[in-house]
């Protein structure tokens, strides 16, 4: 993958860097090619921006599959922007909140990418149909590859088994009756809410960039239709303000 390419040349660059200079022609080097990488595009690093969910965390891909706290009446976070990488880096190794964290983040198919889970109100489909309808193979993320597109059935190239996953650690965190919260974008708190039986339609566009992301939109559509209670946040003002002063 381009992504691991540029991330292996980005660090061999910085050391180099640290060692020989930043003028060395081995960093100068290091730091042309890890650019043109860069540069050549990542269509993994592009589909996560789309839905909403962090490529990169401190030069790393990170698989995370939620962490439900054992312990009655806590806070947990339900919905989160990954587009706000060092909150997100913070509410998912908790270094300084205590909250559950139902969020899931599948980066690759060894982990979950690209693979569809069965709806169970929808026999013989996966839950892609309910939370994004049908779409063009460019929002979808196969950009120019209509082949690929067609075989994945005109699926979403990064599937609905996080959903599945996210899913179940909802009903633990219900189970436990946790407090659930959902983070909204700066000063957007409540807006760009989506109704569940409305994801689908053609006119829905769960990317326009208001209140959540893609994926976060049918997390948020999904607790209302199932009548389950969520207190909406500002991600500055109530997360960013109070476990990352620095960040200010």
């Amino acid at each position: 993958m381009l992504l691991e390419a540029y991330l292996e040349t980005k660090r061999a660059a910085d050391l180099s860097k640290r060692i020989n200079g930043p003028h060395h022609p081995d960093t100068l080097r290091l730091q042309r090619a890890a650019e043109l990488q860069k540069r050549a595009g990542n269509i993994q690093e592009e589909l996560l921006k789309m839905i909403g969910e962090p490529a990169v965390l401190s030069g790393e891909v990170v698989t995370y599959k939620g962490r439900i706290l054992h312990e009655d009446g806590c806070e947990c976070i339900v919905s989160f922007r990954g587009k706000y990488a060092e909150a997100w880096n913070e509410c998912t190794r908790a270094h300084q909140h205590h909250m559950s964290v139902a969020c899931v983040f599948l980066p690759d198919k060894k982990a979950g990418f690209g693979l569809h889970a069965p709806d169970p109100d929808a026999e013989g489909k996966c839950f892609c149909p309910r939370l994004y309808g049908a779409r063009s193979k460019e929002v979808f993320g196969y950009k120019d590859d209509e082949a690929a597109f067609l075989e994945n059935n005109g699926l979403p190239i990064w599937g609905c088994e996080w959903f599945r996953q996210w899913c179940k650690n909802v009903e633990f965190a219900v189970a436990r009756k946790q407090k659930l919260v959902a983070y909204f974008f700066e000063g957007q708190t409540g807006k760009g809410i989506i109704k569940w039986d409305d994801l689908c339609k053609d006119d829905a566009n769960p990317w326009d960039g208001v209140g959540l992301g893609g994926s976060q939109k049918g997390e948020i559509a999904y607790l209302q239709k199932m009548g389950i209670d969520v207190e909406f946040r500002d991600v500055k003002e109530d997360f960013i303000h109070r476990f990352l002063p620095q960040a200010r």
